[in-house]
Order: structure tokens, then sequence, then C-alpha cells
């Protein structure tokens, strides 16, 4: 029987130790499922503003009505952006060969600026309901005196 080119191929692919292959296959997943959120330019302006708000509003430093309300602003905002980015790349997932990767990796990434934007959010509201309650607290003061 005589061997045809493509069955050369063939045969040299069955003799190929399985390691080397199960190795390119791993190569060509870790490529693909790790750029999907680096690869968006929307998903790199969002990760930088989220940094940014984070190193700003360091646990701690929220310390006055006027910078609660404006870190609440700021992440409202991101956090409108922060769903867009999802949406954006979920659909983009679905165009990759390894969607489940993708769709996985993109809701890591997700999670972990929701966390960043939620202590800041946390913090802002707690200083809020202090403010308020310490309000509530002058003005039963207040009424209270002037009792007779």
């Amino acid at each position: 029987m005589k061997i045809s080119p493509t069955m050369r191929g063939w045969k040299t692919l069955a003799h190929t130790p399985l390691y080397l292959l199960a190795a390119i296959l791993l190569s060509a997943c870790a490529t693909t499922s790790a750029d999907v959120p680096s690869i968006d330019p929307m998903g790199k302006q969002l990760a930088a503003a989220i940094k940014d708000l984070d190193t700003y509003y360091v646990p701690g430093t929220i310390q006055t009505r006027d910078v609660s309300q404006a870190a609440l602003k700021q992440v409202s905002v991101n956090e409108a952006a922060l769903q867009d980015w999802y949406v954006h790349s979920e659909q983009a997932c679905y165009d990759k060969f390894f969607v489940n990767s993708c769709l996985t990796d993109i809701k890591l990434y997700r999670r972990e600026y929701r966390m960043k934007l939620q202590r800041i959010e946390i913090e802002a509201k707690a200083l809020q309901r202090k403010l308020h309650i310490d309000e509530l607290d002058e003005d039963l003061k207040r009424r209270q005196a002037q009792k007779p």
C-alpha cells in the first residue's frame, strides 16, 4: 500500500506525544480567553477609572457630606459604565471559540470592579447615615431645650 502525503501527516500526528498536543491546545486556550478584557479599549478605560477612584477614595477618606455625595455620583456613573462594558463584552464572547472561558473571565473582572465600587458606596452611605442621625440628635436636643 502506498502512503499519500496527506496520510503521512496523520501518521506523524498519531505518533506525536499526547502531552505536546495538550500543551499546544492549552497555549491556544490561554491566549484567546485571557485577552478578552484587554482587547476592548472600553474595558481598559473602565479599569483605569475604577482604579483611580479606588486610590482616590482610600478607606477613611470620605469625611464630609459633599465628598460622600461626589463619591456616590462617581460610583453610579462607573456602575453604569461597568454594566455597559459587561453587556458589550458578553456579546463579544459569543464570537470567540472558547465562549464559556471568555464569559467566566468577564464575570470575574466585573466582580472585582464591582467590589471596589461597593466599598466606596458603602463608606459614603455610612457617613451620610451617621450625619443624618447626628442632625436628628441635634434637632431633638434643641426641641427638648426649648420645652420648659
